[in-house]
């Protein structure tokens, strides 16, 4: 599985160094209202996309964007070995010049991420794990948090392109808000995962993820001690990646209870 993680991480660098170069040289386009999209995300995929189809020609691959003669496959995520792929995660931040945003790889097989790297090129930490390995940033070993109280814990959730009132995310948000210590909404779905291995947040939710946002992720979190589950708290299924991920199983019991009853005192 080492050199699963290492191919994942070549990939995810080669994909942020073209996000380095496309700084402030882009031209951008809505692929659906406040969706941007940009040319550092084509640049991204592709060289990522080169990559991978040379190291590995008959696997399958599964990426955001399409690319001129190059067509996302939309691959079955439940086939032999596929690589999901995010080359931008945090697209509108990276356009506004936040630093933070990410690339996300990871391999997957028949539907379960078996190795995965969240990539950070603005501050060089590279987020990595694998089904039979701990969870490093930089090679050296992460863990979560170990919070265990929504009400002792910094959480983080995200919203779809044009959130509007009313819908599902922003009532949990105001529900969800007076309970927690704080939360964020930080704009990269891959990154708060990373983060949340790490124990720099405690918890994470979001309705509206696509399975190149988290197959990484998700992995980061299991393999550093947290728990990953769907928003009711069943398995999480990567084919319909909606999930609660927390620092632990009592955290994330307790943010899944709060989802389903947002109105509850």
């Amino acid at each position: 599985m080492s050199d699963a993680i290492k191919i994942c991480e070549q990939a995810a660098r080669l994909g942020g160094a073209e996000l380095l170069r496309w700084k402030g040289k882009f031209s951008i386009t809505e692929k659906a209202v406040a969706d941007l999209v940009t040319e550092a995300d084509f640049a991204s995929q592709l060289a990522i996309f080169e990559f991978l189809k040379g190291e590995f020609p008959d696997h399958g691959f599964l990426g955001e964007e399409t690319l001129g003669d190059l067509k996302n496959t939309k691959a079955d995520l439940c086939q032999e070995h596929v690589w999901v792929v995010d080359p931008l995660d945090g697209t509108t931040n990276y356009v506004h010049g936040l630093p933070y945003y990410c690339v996300s790889v990871a391999l997957v097989c028949r539907g379960k991420s078996i190795a995965g790297t969240v990539f950070d090129p603005e501050r060089d930490e590279c987020f990595s794990a694998a089904s039979d390995r701990e969870t490093t940033c930089n090679g050296q070993p992460i863990r979560t948090s170990g919070a265990q109280h929504v009400e002792d814990s910094l959480l983080v959730t995200g919203f779809g392109p044009g959130a509007r009132v009313p819908s599902p995310e922003i009532d949990w948000l105001v529900h969800i808000m007076p309970r927690a210590q704080s939360i964020r909404r930080m704009g990269a779905a891959a990154l708060n995962l990373a983060y949340l291995a790490a124990g720099r947040v405690d918890g994470y939710w979001q309705s509206t993820a696509k399975a190149w946002d988290v197959a990484a992720g998700e992995l980061l979190v299991r393999q550093a001690g947290g728990t990953v589950t769907s928003l009711d708290g069943g398995a999480f299924e990567l084919t319909d990646p909606k999930l609660v991920a927390a620092a632990t199983d009592t955290l994330n019991g307790e943010i899944v209870d709060l989802l389903r009853h947002p109105t509850k005192a």
